[in-house]
């Protein structure tokens, strides 16, 4: 396993398709009233495309970060509905999240759709947020590793900042995280095949992601996670700087 330079968290709040103009600037006036948060936790929030510009203009002078949920596979032309990789960068955006379980189960987004898209995201120096993870049935039948190392393909071998969220689809919404028993095992799994492939293992930040909440983010960091991709947990700006702020502590006293 390959441990950080510093102890700090990453910290990707994916809104879904929630929120509204009025919801997104209380959110963000609530966040930016506590600066003091952001020392040893990097926060990227990535709203709905519509709401991009408005989260660009509050944060432009902020150190937290901004992305998008998802990306087209296609640079430009006439593909209605679909947002261009360079038009992400317009919009300030350091980070993309791409292959989501609820893109892949959903809009039926396969491997090869997936990765076209990491390969748009590193072509416009973005750092994707590749998601990866089994669902109940797959790990019943003992294919976690399996699944996770076919879903990786899009970033093995890449020489660029990545970063990799574990979602166990079963976990994601659900009641129930896995325990670091069941993350740790696929987090060194991935860190172990960028390696094997000559990918720049200090480039690679791997998440974990699935019913993350302030009540169990201590014992989910045990697992190897450099952070965490959250989703419900970051609608509310309470429950997301009380995640924050456990965080903090805990790198402090890692450091």
């Amino acid at each position: 396993m390959v441990a950080m330079a510093e102890p700090h968290s990453l910290v990707i709040a994916n809104w879904k398709m929630h929120g509204s103009r009025a919801l997104v600037q209380a959110m963000l006036d609530e966040l930016l009233r506590e600066p003091q948060l952001w020392s040893r936790v990097e926060a990227v929030f990535c709203p709905p495309f519509v709401f991009l510009d408005q989260v660009r203009q509050r944060l432009r002078h902020s150190t937290i970060a901004w992305g998008a949920q998802d990306l087209s596979a296609l640079n430009g032309g006439a593909r209605t509905g679909e947002v261009s990789a360079s038009m992400l960068v317009d919009q300030g955006c350091r980070y993309v999240i791409v292959g989501h379980s609820e893109r892949r189960l959903q809009h039926r987004e396969d491997d090869e759709l997936i990765a076209q898209k990491v390969a748009r995201a590193l072509e416009a120096d973005m750092v994707p947020v590749l998601c990866v993870g089994e669902d109940q049935a797959e790990r019943a039948r003992g294919l976690t590793m399996e699944v996770v190392e076919r879903q990786l393909q899009p970033v093995l071998g890449a020489d660029a900042p990545v970063v990799v969220a574990y979602e166990p689809v079963w976990a994601v919404g659900g009641s129930r995280p896995a325990t670091p028993g069941e993350a740790l095992p696929v987090h060194q799994h991935i860190r172990s095949l960028v390696q094997a492939r000559g990918g720049s293992s200090h480039a690679l930040r791997v998440l974990y992601g699935g019913s993350v909440s302030v009540d169990n983010v201590e014992q989910l960091r045990d697992s190897g996670a450099d952070g965490f991709l959250l989703g419900r947990s970051s609608l509310d700006a309470a429950p997301f700087m009380g995640l924050c702020r456990k965080l903090e502590e805990l790198c402090s006293i890692s450091s």
